[in-house]
């Protein structure tokens, strides 16, 4: 197992866990140090769109600095490529260490981070959001978000939309 602590959140607990049931970790040594400009990320951080090329990665949507989420987001998108150099595919950018976790709140009906179609019909595309299954239906996180954030979100949805 990979795994990319965001910058250092949650690389004592995780690591400590899974050494405990016996799964061998490596991990991708610049992550692992807590970096301070980060800190409001576990609060008020979101994590949109692909993997790659149009990852959009918050550092707050409360209190958004652009050049700081910028700055975030090349750090992710390079971690994951990482991961990738090593033979594994990332899960979930910096939000979660693995699916399973997101399988398991998804069916729990807890919020969580996975892909959800958004348009009609082939005018649209799956964008990662925060989402949680709500009886029938798909409920994404609707949030005000800053205009440079949702500028950023909806070049990656729009980008999205293309490929298909």
């Amino acid at each position: 197992l990979v795994y990319t602590p965001v910058h250092g959140s949650g690389y004592v607990p995780v690591t400590t866990i899974l050494k405990k049931i016996g799964v061998w970790v490596t991990l991708v040594p610049e992550q692992i140090v807590k970096d301070p400009d980060f800190s409001m990320y576990l609060s008020e951080g979101r994590a949109y769109g692909p993997h790659g090329q149009d990852l959009v990665i918050a550092d707050s949507v409360v209190n958004y600095d652009d050049s700081l989420s910028r700055r975030l987001t090349d750090l992710t998108v390079k971690a994951n490529l990482e991961v990738r150099e090593l033979g594994f595919k990332p899960y979930i950018a910096p939000a979660l260490s693995s699916g399973a976790i997101s399988l398991l709140l998804t069916l729990t009906g807890d919020w969580n981070y996975s892909s959800v179609y958004l348009g009609k019909g082939p005018e649209g595309a799956f964008l990662g959001i925060k989402n949680r299954i709500r009886k029938d239906a798909v409920e994404i996180e609707n949030l005000p978000l800053p205009e440079k954030l949702y500028a950023r979100v909806l070049k990656a949805y729009r980008n999205l939309c293309l490929i298909n």
